[in-house]
């Protein structure tokens, strides 16, 4: 983030392997991390993970793999270090629900103390941005209480900072443009989130990779959450 001066992510909910690594080009050089849905991927191979962790280098950003882990710990471990995706050999970070408790994120760390495992750590979804989602305050304080138990939970997934410097605040549902889609999906805008509420890094997806200039969109968006970034930390109280 400091480096790039960037607190961007891309969700690259895109279908083929040819319109993941074009807009991986096109959005690297301003991102922090790449959001991606292998699962989504119709004609998926291993090719697409070498050339992707190649950009990922050239253009210094990190991958989030979204798969949202939610079963029991034997599973979970099965489900990213095996199978068709492997993603603990090439994501730098996974998405976890907390409804099946710290023992499943304990499995997760297991995983990534495999010498083959780039997997360094997880994202804990704390609240969700869909309408009409069974998250409440009680789920969220005892998923919050689960990521400050674990050193490998290095952030959240959530709509607001839960106060606790130690963790990272990620926010889907982010434009510029819209408020919401047909599907129950609501929107913030990027000032909303990161003033407002406190986010520290903005998650974009169908306002960059549905624009009719992708680069241009995500040189937006980083401009605009970086300078709502910089100001927040400018205007907090020094510890």
């Amino acid at each position: 983030m400091e480096e790039k001066q960037s607190n961007l992510v891309v969700a690259a909910d895109v279908t083929t392997k040819r319109e993941l690594l074009a807009l991986a080009q096109k959005v690297g050089p301003e991102i922090a991390l790449l959001k991606t849905h292998m699962d989504i991927i119709t004609d998926f191979d291993w090719d697409l993970i070498i050339q992707l962790k190649q950009l990922a280098t050239t253009h210094k950003f990190l991958i989030i793999e979204d798969r949202k882990f939610a079963d029991i710990g034997s599973v979970v471990q099965l489900q990213c270090r095996d199978g068709m995706y492997k993603c603990a050999q090439w994501a730098d970070l996974v998405t976890v629900h907390a409804v099946c408790g710290l023992e499943s994120i304990k499995a997760l760390e297991m995983v990534a103390d495999d010498p083959n495992a780039t997997l360094r750590g997880i994202l804990l979804i704390s609240q969700l941005s869909c309408k009409g989602n069974l998250i409440d305050s009680n789920y969220r304080n005892q998923a919050i209480a689960m990521a400050q138990d674990s050193n490998f939970v290095i952030g959240l997934i959530a709509q607001e900072s839960c106060g606790d410097p130690t963790l990272l605040t990620f926010t889907p549902g982010i434009s510029m443009s819209q408020k919401g889609d047909s599907l129950g999906q609501q929107y913030n805008s990027p000032e909303h989130a990161i003033h407002h509420n406190g986010t520290d890094l903005i998650i974009v997806g169908r306002a960059i990779y549905n624009a009719a200039d992708p680069a241009t969109a995500t040189q937006e968006y980083r401009k605009i959450a970086w300078d709502a970034y910089k100001n927040r930390r400018l205007s907090e109280p020094v510890s």
